[in-house]
């Protein structure tokens, strides 16, 4: 497999991430949406994974009040299971140390049983769920927390 860089998720990013969440998701966020959460650089950290020059996945996350929460996280179907995630995952999990965070917070369907294997591997527990989360299928999530800092916790 090619090397797997992560960089800032730039503009000439977004149609392609936009496209991409239509065929990833029930209910996908729209290329607007992550205009609007791209320029939150004070308070977001959105990132890609580019393998040959081309984005295989992303990731974001929101930071405040000493905690960061995965706003989102994916990868092309045709390079999943490859490690993509987990590195994506673990960029996000840096941020938010680097930006002092006591802890990360996440929300996963409960049906996504491969999603929370890679969040448990990093270190995540799950702590409740969250009724009817997903509006379109009414599902609920699971969320989940990594503890980084027990002084700000």
């Amino acid at each position: 497999m090619s090397e797997v860089l992560l960089r800032a998720m730039e503009e000439r990013d977004l149609d392609l991430v936009a496209e991409e969440e239509r065929q990833l998701f029930t209910e996908p966020w729209s290329r607007r949406l992550y205009e609007e959460e791209r320029i939150r650089a004070q308070d977001r950290c959105y990132l890609v994974a580019e393998m040959d020059g081309e984005v295989v996945g992303w990731a974001g996350l929101g930071f405040g009040a000493g905690e960061g929460h995965v706003m989102t996280l994916a990868t092309l179907s045709t390079f999943q299971r490859r490690g993509i995630g987990r590195l994506l995952l673990a960029g996000l999990v840096e941020a938010a140390r680097a930006l002092e965070c006591s802890k990360v917070i996440l929300e996963v369907a409960v049906s996504n049983s491969a999603a929370q294997a890679l969040y448990r591997i990093a270190g995540f527990a799950p702590v409740g769920v969250r009724r009817n989360y997903y509006e379109r299928s009414g599902e609920d999530a699971l969320v989940m927390i990594l503890t980084l800092s027990e002084e700000n916790a």
